[in-house]
């Protein structure tokens, strides 16, 4: 294995060092250190390496990079002809051993230049937004459509609403990412998304940019999908006239754009704990609907602070309650009143957030009012999977089941990503006088999963598995249970006993595992035909858990016909 050098030597020994200082600055010249010092051969094979030599000081040093034909920094462009003539100028290295190094090498140093010359000329950060002029045409076109031609995933009017909410949605961070869509495009971090675009596809180009804002930056929500639900709901049932539109979660505007463009609508009420996009929202409004046909109410408070009157003006329910809740923490919003914070666990949000916007819209509804919920599972960054979606449904189908009916099936968005699949519930109020259920604490985890490897000694294995109580700082009273595992361990299932929590069938799902670890005792039955596995039901007969220990067995899947 060949020595490495570091970079300084090398482009100090080329005169570079002191180019880079001048034209540049320290911690610019530091980036290219940083990232390309492990690909450096040793100094005296570099020496001989003239081919190598020249293209480097080309790409790092000409004066003229940016003049080159083929190259636009201002218009993130960087042409395959470019790309592939420096990869030529290294013919000669093909033979060699380490020319995927040498390769990688020259892709680093176009990588690099390009981002500091976008430094240097303040490239803005990649936008979709069109002119003020193309955001109405957008807005007209929405307006005018007929809803029968629109589907969920139509796209009118998704730019009428962007021209206003752009800059907010580039300032919002996601899950798991560090910064902002703006922080990202003037990190360093940049980088390696450069190389990537060079290793496939021999260039750097704007779309390629372009496809990565969705994984850095929140998304919208489409415009046309209100206009489309609203013709749905009124086709599927005539006694139901949507005139009044309750939305509890505003988020970008999307779904005001959709009810300004929306004739049969003629009050939309607004909410959102996000106190920066009350202007903006405005905007939409005074911009879309400069007569003010649709009489609009916006708040900036969180849903569950909504007073009676703010719900129903004038003592007037709503015909629709349509709104796409935040997805726990997956979009960090601005605001200090935002869910996520008012309740910091799963546990919290669900009960206090999502389960509690179910009971305002139902007394902000009338009789044969539609709630429309879009919603989706979410996977949080150590990979868990939390099924809000089945959470939600079981809610309104069991402890709501007085109050709400299942309108229809729920509307899918088409989607490539099955296991996040966006979908809308819709469900009808019914006529009830009966107060609302007290909303029970819900565990999302109700399982604490030990996992022990075999090679224990076979006293403490007898001693763990004798059906004794196990101990644990979490839970004072548990009963194990154990089942056969093909990674050579036992995986221990520590129940909570405690009869306020509830936990819903398949909720805490680790992806790569075909079995819910979270299964309460009256889906045990249902999952073991589900999965094709054995399950001896948990104890249900007393909340004190029992001291014996079941194990389950593998069995063989059954024929195909008895699947169903």
């Amino acid at each position: 294995m060949q020595n490495k050098i570091d970079l300084k030597i090398f482009l100090t020994k080329f005169d570079i060092w002191d180019s880079w200082q001048e034209k540049f600055n320290l911690k610019n010249m530091g980036l290219f250190v940083s990232h390309a010092k492990p690909l450096i051969m040793s100094l005296d094979d570099l020496l001989r390496t003239d081919s190598l030599n020249k293209i480097l000081k080309s790409i790092l040093l000409d004066d003229n990079w940016d003049d080159i034909e083929s190259i636009d920094v201002s218009s993130r462009i960087v042409g395959n002809t470019y790309v592939k003539k420096c990869i030529a100028a290294i013919a000669e290295l093909e033979q060699r051993e380490d020319y995927a190094d040498i390769k990688l090498l020259i892709y680093y140093a176009i990588a690099i230049r390009f981002y500091i010359e976008k430094i240097n000329k303040s490239v803005p950060t990649p936008s979709t937004k069109l002119s003020a002029e193309k955001s109405k045409e957008d807005f007209n076109r929405l307006k005018d459509i007929d809803p029968s031609c629109l589907t969920l995933s139509s796209n009118e009017g998704r730019k009428s609403s962007n021209y206003f909410m752009e800059e907010f949605r580039f300032s919002c961070k996601k899950e798991g990412k560090n910064v902002t869509y703006f922080q990202y495009w003037s990190s360093s971090s940049l980088i390696g998304r450069i190389l990537s675009f060079l290793k496939k596809n021999d260039c750097i180009k704007p779309t390629l940019f372009d496809q990565h804002r969705s994984d850095i930056a929140p998304s919208q929500f489409r415009p046309a999908s209100i206009k489309y639900l609203t013709y749905y709901i009124t086709q599927l049932d005539s006694r139901v006239s949507i005139t009044n539109y309750l939305n509890l979660c505003g988020g970008w505007g999307d779904r005001l754009v959709g009810a300004l463009a929306t004739p049969s609508i003629k009050r939309y009420i607004q909410t959102d704990p996000n106190e920066e996009l009350l202007n903006a929202t405005q905007q939409i409004y005074d911009t879309y609907d400069p007569a003010h046909e649709t009489t609009v109410y916006l708040y900036d408070k969180p849903m569950e602070d909504l007073t009676k009157e703010e719900l129903c003006p004038g003592g007037e329910k709503n015909d629709l309650v349509a709104y796409s809740p935040p997805y726990f923490k997956k979009e960090l919003y601005h605001g200090e009143n935002q869910s996520h914070l008012r309740y910091p666990t799963i546990n919290e949000w669900v009960t206090e957030f999502l389960y509690k916007s179910v009971g305002v819209s139902y007394n902000a509804l009338n009789v044969n009012g539609v709630l429309a919920i879009n919603l989706a599972d979410i996977k949080i960054p150590n990979g868990t999977l939390y099924k809000l979606t089945d959470c939600l449904v079981h809610y309104l189908e069991n402890n709501m089941s007085h109050f709400f009916s299942k309108f229809s099936e729920p509307l899918i968005y088409p989607t490539t990503r099955v296991s996040n699949e966006s979908k809308i519930l819709l469900y009808q109020a019914k006529e009830c006088t009966d107060v609302l259920p007290k909303r029970l604490r819900f565990s999302m985890e109700p399982w604490t999963i030990v996992k022990s490897n075999k090679a224990e000694s076979k006293q403490n294995k007898i001693k763990r598995n004798s059906g004794q109580i196990v101990t644990d700082s979490s839970n004072e009273s548990a009963l194990p249970l154990t089942r056969a595992n093909t990674n050579n361990a036992e995986t221990q299932y520590v129940q909570n006993p405690s009869a306020s929590i509830l936990p819903y069938p398949g909720l805490f799902l680790p992806f790569g595992q075909n079995i819910p670890s979270a299964m309460p005792p009256f889906q045990a039955e249902q999952a073991a035909h589900s999965f094709n596995r054995l399950f001896s039901p948990f104890p249900i007969t007393s909340n004190t858990p029992s001291s014996s220990t079941v194990k389950s067995k593998k069995i063989e899947p059954k024929q195909e016909k008895n699947k169903a």
